[in-house]
């Protein structure tokens, strides 16, 4: 009768890997069928396809390095510019401390070679350079920078005065996007450091105030699951659920987020508010805003 059992769970077990076999075969081809059609019509109504098919698979990003590199080079080709900057963050977001030095070399590629974009690829050099001096082509890289450039540090502080205008509103996009993407590669090479959630937090805000909403999500999200135990993962948290819930996105999930908030962090000065927005609604935007920067 024991010997009947363990063929059975034996039966049960190969059967469950068969089924793995196959969805992860049907998947694959899947995945070369999205490929084929965009090569051979390479438009960008044939690459929105592989961007669903990743963003559908997050566990691709892990265990599928391959795909996801292929996806990045067709969308620089395609020079989706937005979808291709959603899909690389990620990419470096999802990589192992030891993946990172060379991840941050093939990103600089590309923004050279496919999107003739070397102002950027500065940036994932500098960031190369300064982290990674044990890697055989530091060298060569650090070779190709200016002279004259400054820090990562610097740069973003450079970056940052041209955001905003002198009453807080928005005012250069490209100045947000830079430091929105230096903010995020300090938080990738210098994970240590104590200015990275601060840096992640600042371009969670940056991304809210130009309604790059998904921008700011991700960003606050990072905060909260790479720094718990930072001071600023209780606002990471609280300001991811507000900004899900002010813009519609997933205003369900924001109640939720609400709801963690008030059990990891019940004395925090936020409390109260979070417990107002979960039961009868939102302070308005401005309001918040002011509390999370300390204003009052």
């Amino acid at each position: 009768m024991k010997q009947i059992f363990t063929l059975g769970i034996l039966l049960l077990l190969l059967s469950a890997c068969g089924q793995e076999k196959d969805k992860t075969t049907e998947r694959d081809s899947e995945f070369y069928q999205l490929v084929s059609a965009y090569e051979e019509d390479p438009n960008r109504n044939n690459a929105e396809p592989l961007i669903r098919y990743l963003m559908d698979n997050e566990s691709l990003f892990v265990e599928d390095e391959e795909k996801v590199e292929k996806v990045i080079l067709i969308l620089a080709e395609a020079y989706m510019r937005d979808s291709f900057r959603r899909i690389f963050t990620r990419y470096l977001y999802h990589r192992d401390r030891d993946e990172i030095p060379d991840a941050l070399l093939f990103l600089a590629s590309v923004h050279e070679n496919e999107l003739a974009d070397p102002r950027v690829a500065t940036f994932f050099h500098l960031n190369f350079v300064e982290e990674f001096s044990d890697h055989p082509k530091w060298d060569s890289i650090a070779s190709k920078l200016p002279e004259d450039l400054t820090t990562t540090e610097e740069l973003i502080a450079e970056k940052g005065r041209g955001v905003f205008q002198e009453d807080g509103t928005p005012q250069s996009l490209l100045k947000a996007n830079d430091f929105m993407l230096l903010a995020e590669l300090y938080a990738i090479t210098k994970p240590e450091s104590p200015s990275a959630p601060d840096y992640l937090f600042q371009a969670a805000e940056i991304a809210k105030a130009f309604e790059v909403h998904e921008r700011s999500i991700f960003n606050t999200r990072w905060v909260v699951e790479r720094f718990p135990e930072h001071e600023m993962a209780a606002n990471a948290l609280f300001f991811k659920a507000f900004t899900m819930d002010e813009a519609g996105i997933n205003q369900s999930r924001a109640l939720e987020l609400y709801g963690d908030f008030l059990d990891l962090y019940p004395e925090h000065p936020f409390a109260e508010s979070a417990e107002v927005l979960k039961e009868r609604g939102s302070h308005s935007e401005e309001q918040l805003l002011r509390m999370l920067r300390g204003g009052e």
